[in-house]
């Protein structure tokens, strides 16, 4: 039995199209080719934050049918789910895969919510933790939360970011004089 905080979003059902089942979605991931292959997903409801069960099979895993589109929008169709009364019930709903099947990142290519949370030290000084990551535009930006409650935003580049262990939740960085 899977429980839901083992699943990584994918994709949102974004609305039915037609009368035959098939489901527009909405792609969140950076590898939306993990699509063409995918046998089987799981189905979270967000407003309930709750899994779906597959009315036919009574399983959670409800099972792919037929996968088209792009790489931002996709449209989808499930195993039995062939007409429009039958999947009404899944939009806004998210899909979602094991944490376990995510793709493997090359050394150094970090998941960003593995980093939100990590505590961040400036030449072994806690300044504040991880509370999101942000991009403008030229880089991504760990938003840090720090000890007095104040936000820094620090370029997650290696000029600044010396390592990053997510085993330990620390992310050491150094900062220019003036920067804090």
């Amino acid at each position: 039995m899977i429980d839901k905080d083992q699943l990584v979003i994918i994709g949102k059902i974004t609305k039915p199209v037609g009368l035959k089942g098939e489901m527009k979605v909405l792609v969140i991931t950076d590898f939306p080719e993990r699509f063409k292959g995918l046998k089987s997903v799981y189905i979270l409801n967000q407003e309930e934050n709750e899994l779906l069960t597959d009315k036919f099979t009574g399983n959670l895993k409800f099972m792919i049918g037929k996968t088209t589109g792009s790489d931002s929008m996709l449209r989808i169709t499930f195993n039995k789910y062939d007409s429009l009364e039958k999947v009404l019930f899944l939009k806004n709903c998210l899909i979602c895969i094991p944490e376990k099947d995510r793709y493997k990142l090359p050394k150094n290519v970090y998941y960003f919510y593995d980093m939100i949370g990590c505590e961040i030290y400036n030449k072994d000084e806690l300044i504040g933790s991880v509370s999101k990551i942000e991009n403008y535009g030229s880089a991504e930006l760990l938003s840090v939360k720090t000890k007095e409650g104040n936000i820094v935003l620090i370029p997650f580049i290696k000029e600044f970011v010396k390592t990053v262990d997510l085993a330990s939740k620390r992310i050491n960085v150094e900062l220019i004089e003036g920067f804090l």
